[in-house]
């Protein structure tokens, strides 16, 4: 599933997407366990019972959280130094949600 919010003002957009049961997982199950696996830019996201990356890189910042060891919620905006706004969407509150909502 996946939804694109755009500012026809700027062309700013961000984008949020999960994935159920996604081979994906194992490769950031890695960078969890061992931080030397993150890369270069990249900085590790707690939450309460899940872990993200976080990777900003030019205009473009990326978070990808793991949801309950089986999916993976990925969300990205274009836009300049955003990293901060990102974090502020996908809050606990709304992992929380998400995860209510995939166990339906």
């Amino acid at each position: 599933v996946e939804v694109e919010y755009k500012n026809s003002e700027t062309n700013e957009r961000l984008t949020i997407s999960i994935m159920i049961k996604t081979p994906m997982i194992q490769q950031y199950s890695m960078m969890f366990t061992n931080p030397a696996f993150l890369e270069k830019g990249s900085e590790l996201i707690e939450y309460t019972a899940d872990k993200g990356v976080l990777k900003a890189q030019g205009r473009s910042t990326e978070l990808n959280v793991v949801l309950d060891g089986e999916s993976l919620l990925q969300a990205q905006i274009r836009a300049e130094k955003q990293g901060d706004f990102l974090l502020e969407v996908v809050n606990q509150a709304a992992v929380d949600k998400l995860k209510a909502a995939l166990k339906l």
